[in-house]
């Protein structure tokens, strides 16, 4: 990985997964919505994320689900799992195969080409999503398929981020037990080395460190592990919209820039977000919460809740869509990339603009009065805020005004 302060992860893929999920979409769309659960192409769709990405992935279009895939129970620690959802993961199937296996389980994820092996390939995932987002005109198959590309970005991520921890855990066990009996200082270093090369962390320096307790050096080398994180992906794994962001990259990634944002336009606009409420239809929802105040508090905490739906989870939409359109930005710097998919790019670079236009952003009142009263929620902006915009900033408009002359030549 380099230092960026763009995520870096998988590397940008060929459209051909996204193009294959927009066919067997378009294929289910002809079909009546009680018919479409059972149909072939749903299984043609796990058939071709199987194939182009190695995940084992089983499409539930029963009931009527809004767009989400279950965690497996493999790592209820793993970083990604923000704290309120943990509860409810369990690590089951993860120790149930660890012990099937006896202690020696394989699984690789390779970045390059989106793939996943080994026994990441036996975890079976379910995703959902009802038939009526298939059916009628709301959505069409590019949607539809960058939507199941964030889904799968989940997943995907989910296991990078296994193999991410369980190495530096079996690094931390050996560094922990080969300090136990170390008798001279140049044995201690040799060992504190070793675990330092393993991990990568070429900034940590020795000197200081090699004078703690084996448990102290423990806690000194996982905190240099999640810096190098973040310093690695350009932001901490650890925030809330992390998930969240992985996914919508893995997606971007694999060509769906401005399908993806059409798709998120019509979910939050289905929503009534405040991004696209009109002035009007904003300051009568703001005023109706004041005035209803006094006689129906619970129905205006309800109104609150709901203007506050994604619980922080999710970047605000227009900083969400930003982050989308720079990935495309960040594609465009490609020396490599051909004509055709410059154009591509652009055109979906261009998309994305225009819905940006019709964007507002808007905080209700009582998320103003919330960040003026709370110093944490206000630090915990202006550090979002400030990473989006280092982030827009490596992917400034010069690489597409270049690439947009890059195209005349």
């Amino acid at each position: 990985m380099k230092n960026n302060v763009s995520l870096e992860s998988i590397s940008f893929q060929e459209t051909i997964l996204f193009k294959e999920l927009a066919l067997t979409f378009k294929d289910l769309k002809e079909v009546k919505v009680a018919e479409i659960p059972d149909h072939e192409a749903v299984s043609r769709l796990s058939k071709v994320v199987e194939h182009h990405t190695g995940l084992n992935v089983f499409f539930d279009f029963t009931e009527n689900y809004d767009p989400h895939v279950d965690v497996p129970n493999l790592d209820r620690n793993n970083p990604l799992i923000i704290d309120m959802y943990r509860e409810f993961v369990k690590s089951t199937d993860g120790l149930s195969m660890i012990n099937k296996a006896g202690n020696a389980i394989h699984g690789t994820i390779d970045l390059k080409n989106s793939k996943v092996s080994g026994v990441f390939t036996e975890i079976k995932v379910t995703v959902y999503m009802g038939a009526s987002y298939i059916s009628g005109v709301r959505f069409n198959e590019n949607e539809l398929a960058a939507i199941v590309l964030h889904e799968l970005g989940h997943m995907f991520t989910y296991f990078e981020f296994i193999t991410r921890t369980v190495t530096t855990n079996q690094v931390l066990a050996g560094l922990s037990k080969a300090m136990d009996g170390v008798e001279t200082q140049d044995k201690k270093m040799i060992a504190l080395t070793s675990a330092k090369k393993a991990l990568k962390l070429e900034e940590l320096d020795l000197k200081d460190i090699s004078e703690l307790d084996k448990d102290a050096i423990s806690i000194v080398y996982i905190s240099s592990s999640v810096e190098k994180s973040r310093s690695e992906l350009g932001y901490n794994i650890y925030d809330l919209t992390s998930w969240e962001y992985l996914s919508d990259q893995f997606c971007a990634r694999h060509g769906a820039y401005a399908s993806l944002v059409s798709a998120l336009e019509k979910i939050y606009k289905g929503q009534y977000n405040l991004a696209f409420r009109s002035t009007g239809g904003y300051l009568f929802v703001e005023v109706l919460k004041l005035v209803l105040m006094p006689f129906s508090p619970v129905l205006v905490i309800l109104l609150i809740v709901i203007d506050s739906a994604n619980g922080g989870t999710y970047d605000l939409p227009i900083a969400r869509f930003k982050r989308v359109r720079d990935q495309a930005v960040q594609y465009l710097k490609d020396t490599n990339i051909t004509k055709e998919n410059r154009a591509r790019v652009l055109m979906d670079i261009a998309a994305i603009d225009s819905i940006l236009k019709g964007m507002s952003e808007r905080k209700q009142l009582a998320t103003i009065i919330h960040e003026f009263c709370s110093k944490r929620t206000r630090d915990e902006r202006t550090y979002r805020k400030l990473q989006q915009d280092l982030e827009h900033i490596a992917m400034n408009d010069l690489f597409v005004k270049s690439a947009q002359l890059s195209q005349l030549s």
